[in-house]
Formats: structure tokens, sequence, C-alpha cells
């Protein structure tokens, strides 16, 4: 198993006879130099001695703490921090292969304190990265997102400060290594954050667009209970069948009473509240809640600790969410299935000037006639192409009309996720 010197890990399941994979943080063998390596651990099913374990030191001198491991074609996808004590924490994408042996790493720095928490497939096959940066004028906290396709190219970015126009304040993912980043079924994602105001902290929802564009905030103000101010944390959140959004909030102050957790229920057009949810544990004078797992369409697990009083220890509350609309289940990894969407290989010469070349591949029983949109950085379509379905194919692209800049080339067929790349036209 994972050597008691791990923490931070998180693991994606590869199929239901074909085991797990596990990326994960240890100790380094070169300590005071360093203090953590990442590990990269590939088990059978049953769990039982890994079949393959692979320790990578990204930077030497450096401290790596792997955040989050998704299956992707032909290997996985890891999202990173690499720091030391002067420069922290850089965005850090990681492509590797089966065998956990890295095949690409990307960079996203924008500042000294780039803390990236998780990352969550869209539904067209690329990837959203979530965190936060020192990016206010006094290091102050901003939530961070950034889009990214399957080479690790940059599309959309966001920096989200709370109110949006304070000079200064501290906004952050709440908590780090857990599910705080929902996918939703209209495109959009809900991030789950905290911020601080003078003397207090409060939780909020963030939901933002397919471009990672907000578009509305929910915050939860818990009035002090028995005299004692409550500190409310989001733990998780689940999308309902009626695209409401269901949330976890629990209280992380200690207090000498039996504090209730809640689950709130909020609209998901608007983010206003619309029920809450009181819940008592009969087991804790006090239960700080870290997870939440849906059980099919209609009931929770929570899960936490144990917390004040004269116990501690680990737990767990089943839920029962008859009377609500069914659970959406989590969205299908469009990219654990490469057979199913067309690929695009090549862009050359890049950067071009008259024109370029595209080569493309189709999977196996793709037909009709597919599209080839080029998009300046505001996302405005400039050109369209038809393109044939061909196993294997090569498109010239014409760039005389075009001004110099950077573009995407978005490849896609009807019920397809499209395929992007970047180009950069110099005249």
């Amino acid at each position: 198993m994972v050597p008691n010197s791990e923490w931070q890990s998180r693991a994606t399941v590869l199929a239901p006879t074909s085991g797990y994979a596990v990326a994960t943080t240890l100790a380094s063998p070169n300590w005071p130099a360093e203090r953590t390596d990442l590990a990269f651990y590939r088990y059978g099913n049953p769990l039982a001695l890994p079949r393959l374990s692979r320790i990578q030191d990204l930077d030497g001198g450096s401290n790596d703490y792997s955040t989050d491991i998704l299956a992707a074609p032909n290997g996985y996808f890891i999202s990173a921090q690499v720091g030391n004590r002067a420069i922290r924490k850089l965005f850090r994408l990681l492509r590797t292969d089966t065998a956990g042996a890295i095949l690409w790493q990307r960079n996203y720095g924008v500042g000294v304190n780039d803390f990236i928490t998780g990352m969550r497939y869209t539904a067209d096959g690329n990837l959203v990265l979530a965190g936060q940066s020192s990016a206010g004028p006094n290091n102050d906290l901003r939530l961070r997102l950034l889009l990214v396709n399957q080479q690790g190219d940059s599309l959309a970015g966001l920096q989200y400060a709370y109110p949006p126009s304070a000079p200064t304040g501290n906004v952050r993912a709440n908590g780090a290594f857990e599910d705080r980043l929902l996918a939703l079924r209209n495109g959009h994602f809900a991030l789950l954050a905290e911020f601080d105001t003078t003397g207090a902290t409060y939780s909020m929802l963030l939901n933002v667009d397919r471009r990672l564009q907000p578009r509305w905030q929910y915050i939860f103000r818990a009035p002090p209970l028995f005299g004692v101010s409550r500190r409310m944390f989001f733990a998780g959140a689940c999308e309902l069948r009626d695209s409401s959004v269901l949330v976890l909030a629990t209280n992380q102050n200690s207090s000498g009473h039996n504090n209730p957790f809640y689950l709130l229920r909020l609209d998901g057009a608007t983010g206003q509240l619309r029920n809450t949810y009181p819940l008592l544990s009969n087991l804790c004078a006090q239960f700080h809640a870290t997870k939440m797992l849906p059980d099919g369409d209609s009931a929770l697990f929570v899960l936490g600790t144990c917390v004040g009083g004269t116990g501690g220890g680990t737990y767990a509350a089943h839920i029962s969410l008859r009377g609500l609309p069914g659970v959406v289940p989590p969205p299908a990894v469009l990219a654990q299935r490469p057979a199913l969407r067309p690929q695009l290989e090549t862009l050359y010469p890049n950067p071009a000037d008259a024109s370029a070349t595209l080569t493309y591949r189709c999977p196996p029983g793709l037909t009709g006639a597919g599209t080839l949109r080029v998009r300046d950085v505001l996302g405005r379509e400039v050109q369209r192409l038809p393109v044939p379905a061909r196993p294997t194919g090569m498109l010239p692209l014409p760039l005389a009309t075009l001004a110099s800049g950077l573009y995407l080339c978005e490849l896609s067929w009807p019920g397809q996720p499209p395929a992007t790349r970047k180009l950069l036209v110099r005249h």
C-alpha cells in the first residue's frame, strides 16, 4: 500500500475490473532541501500491493504536491503544485502514460502563491483547473479558474475577487484536495469557496459558465448559535434533476454545544436559497463534515469527524432525500473514450503567414461533413470550412485575410466534442 508518509492523495477508478490509479505526495528523501515529491501508484482490483509505482521529483529543490488525477486516453492528467520557500506553488498540469511516466507538463503561474485544488472535465473534453492565487494588490487571495484543452493550451481564465470591485480582501478555494468543483449539466461549474471580511469568514458558491464567466454567487452568513460565532464550511455539492444545487455546510469552529450541519438547496439559475435543512448528529458533541457522496438518486452519505465532548473519531451518516428531485449522476468522462471523438493531430506551420495545413483523424463510423471554425481571442468566429469525414485527412487553411494574432482552430462534428489547436498568424 501507499507508505504512511503520504498525504493529499487522489484516486481515479479505471474500470470496474481493472483497478485504480493514485496520485499522491510523499516525504522527499532529499529533506531538508525539499520536503515532498509526487508519487504515482497503479493498483489491481481488489486492492493489494501496487502493480507499479513511480516517484517524480518535478523540480530539484522544490516541494511537489499532487492535488488531483483524471483518466485520459492512454494515460492520466495529474494536477500538481510545485514551489519552495522562496517561490511558492505554481499551477502545474502533467500528462502521463499509463505507467505514470511524464509525457509533458505545463506551468500556469501568475504569482508567487498559485494554489491548485483540483480539476474536472468539461462536456466537450477540455479541462477546468481550479484554485487560488495571490493576485491582489497586497498579495490578497483571488479565486482562479483556468480552461485548457487536452494538449495543455490555455483557452480561457478567471481571477475572481469578492466583491468584484473590492481593492483588497481574501477569497479562496474551499479547503484543499477535496471535491470543491462541481460540473453541471448545462456546461457550467460551481466552485465552493470562502472569503474573509473584518472579523468573519463566510462560505460562498460561485457559478461560472462554460467560458468561466461568473453568473451568480451565493453567500452563507450563519448567525451565532448559543452566543458562539460559527465559521460555516461548504464540504460538498451535487446537482438535482430540477437543476437546483444541494450544498453541505458544516461548522468549523469549536463549540460546547451540538451545532447542526445543513443541506442548502439553491436555485440553479439564480443562486437564490430555496430550502434549508438543519441536521443534528446524535453521536457527536459536534460534527465536522469533510465530504458528501450521492448514494443513487435519493440519498447521500455525509462523512467527517466527531469533535468536542468526550470522544472523537470518524463519522458517517446516511441521509434520505425522498421528496426532493433525484440526484444527477456525475457526467461521463468523454476523454476516457477517445474513439468517439475526432482528433486534430497537427497544424503546420505554426506560426504561419499565408496558409497552414491541418492533419486530422476521424473515429470509425463517423459520417457526414464536419466543420472547422477559426476563432479570435474574443471567441468570435472569423472563418468556417467544411471537413469531410475520413479516417485521416489534410485540410489547407487560407490565412491571408486574417490579421496577425492568436487564433483557436476548432474541429467538430454534430454530437461530438470538438478538437482544438492554437494558431499564431504572423504577416
